[in-house]
């Protein structure tokens, strides 16, 4: 089972323009294996809670072979109960999926529907897994 998929409207973004100078991070309640390569931004199923937001931030150079280190990325609960639970982490520029990233091997939900939860990502970008 994939971990990784990139989206073909992020794909021609990437090729046409380069990477959003700002990448933008949603969790999402799908799972890697129920994405398509033609979903959009539209359908890439943003979790919903009390507090949760998108995050961002700039994109960083590349390493060795291309591959982008981004840096660790927190979402917390706070007092909230009400978080959907997120199977993957997907980058757009705002407006255009680029690539999602389970968060859990193989795609399994992680548990935020409990208040004072906190989630740490680095998502990282490996050219073997191209947009």
């Amino acid at each position: 089972m994939a971990d990784f998929i990139a989206f073909n409207e992020g794909r021609q973004v990437v090729e046409d323009t380069g990477w959003a100078a700002t990448v933008k991070f949603d969790l999402s309640t799908k799972a890697v294996s129920a994405l398509v390569a033609t979903d959009t931004y539209a359908t890439r199923a943003a979790i919903t809670g009390t507090g949760y937001t998108q995050g961002s931030q700039a994109e960083p150079a590349a390493t060795g072979l291309g591959s982008k280190v981004f840096t660790q990325m927190s979402w917390a609960t706070g007092a909230s109960t009400n978080w959907q639970n997120p199977c993957s982490i997907i980058a757009s520029d705002g407006t255009k999926i680029i690539c999602a990233w389970n968060l859990v091997p193989g795609g399994a939900a992680r548990d935020m529907s409990q208040a004072n939860t906190t989630l740490n990502v680095t998502p990282t970008y490996l050219p073997t897994n191209p947009p």
